[in-house]
């Protein structure tokens, strides 16, 4: 008896056809899992700290830092500083302020990529009036050449510096040691390795994570715990990377590395706490705070009661101009009769420890 092809045929396609099913519903189930997998609040925040780290993008953060004193001086109980820091290639800028509650201090530090340094201050004529002066026995005259260069740059040369210093120390090693630095931010054997170590010693625990709208963005908050045995095994593995070591040594300091460093043991805080804002999609940091408190038997020696952080990573500005109107160091000592020969002589030592 003849029996028609036609539904075993028929069979073997349906059976196909659910096999090819099986296949693309087990392959969507997988890259479901790998992207939860991915969005798990500790990867987030593992990936997320790698590229605020080792990045060669330019950065800017603004930070605000807010220390409660144990005991008041000069009617100072808390001291605020802000500081605004971008780096733009190798070129760096910190714009800060300093809030004293009877006084505040502004100003800015940049240093260039070749190694020159400026240096500006603003608010001096507040500050060459206030308690603080006065109590250094400043003259008049010197507080009024000093208040004239108020909001005004000054300029260190590199070579200013090892004239100034009486050693070349700087100069010799600020290029190498630079790019030493800012080649770790291109390297990225580097970044694998650090990964690497991290995912051994995962140090950052996750006590919470929720979703917050912070300026109408969508951010992960993680509220983030420390393992602290982990950090110093991790600490330890990337301190022995080649690429540390080379740092070190390009920066003359082949002595002390991460891993081989005596380091004293603190565990003065108490009450810690560490919150992380991040942007899960661009797996980027938003923001960090941080606060804690000193232990009361280490109040008095440390001078500091608690700790307030905050951190916000922000929009870079352009660029970092160089300053163009600017005096240089030692065209100011020349104005305020500083003879600078003296300043690397062995009088001058013997001047000081007197």
């Amino acid at each position: 008896q003849l029996v028609s092809k036609k539904p075993k045929k028929k069979l073997l396609l349906i059976l196909g056809g659910a096999f090819i099913g099986v296949l693309m519903f087990g392959g969507l189930v997988g890259a479901v899992l790998y992207r939860n997998e991915k969005n798990k609040p500790e990867n987030v925040l593992a990936e997320s700290v790698k590229n605020l780290l080792i990045t060669k993008d330019d950065q800017r953060f603004e930070t605000t830092s807010k220390i409660k004193l144990a005991n008041e001086t000069m009617g100072i109980k808390e001291v605020e500083l802000k500081l605004d820091i971008q780096n733009s290639g190798m070129n760096a800028q910190t714009n800060f302020e300093v809030n004293l509650s009877v006084l505040r201090l502004r100003g800015a530090v940049q240093i260039r990529d070749n190694g020159d340094i400026y240096v500006k201050v603003k608010d001096l004529p507040a500050l060459l009036s206030s308690d603080f002066a006065s109590g250094a026995g400043i003259p008049e005259e010197m507080k009024a050449k000093l208040s004239e260069l108020d909001d005004k740059w000054v300029e260190i040369k590199k070579e200013d510096i090892a004239e100034l210093s009486g050693s070349d120390e700087y100069s010799k090693t600020y290029d190498k040691c630079m790019k030493s630095l800012y080649g770790l931010r291109e390297d990225t054997s580097f970044a694998k390795s650090v990964g690497s170590a991290y995912k051994d010693n995962r140090f950052m625990k996750i006590n919470n994570s929720s979703d917050e709208v912070v300026d109408g963005v969508k951010l992960l908050k993680i509220e983030v715990g420390l393992d602290q045995n982990a950090a110093k095994i991790f600490g330890k593995n990337v301190g022995d990377l080649e690429q540390i070591k080379s740092v070190a040594k390009s920066c003359n300091d082949a002595g002390a590395t991460a891993s081989d460093a005596e380091t004293e043991e603190v565990d003065n805080f108490q009450n810690g706490k560490l919150t992380v804002w991040i942007e899960r999609g661009k797996r980027q940091i938003k923001m960090i705070e941080a606060s804690g408190e000193i232990k009361q038997s280490e109040r008095e020696e440390a001078g500091i009661e608690s700790l307030n952080f905050n951190v916000k990573v922000v929009k870079p500005k352009e660029k970092i101009e160089k300053p163009t109107d600017s005096i240089n160091i030692k065209d100011l000592m020349a104005q305020f009769g500083v003879d600078e020969s003296t300043l690397n002589s062995s009088q001058l030592d013997s001047d000081v420890e007197s």
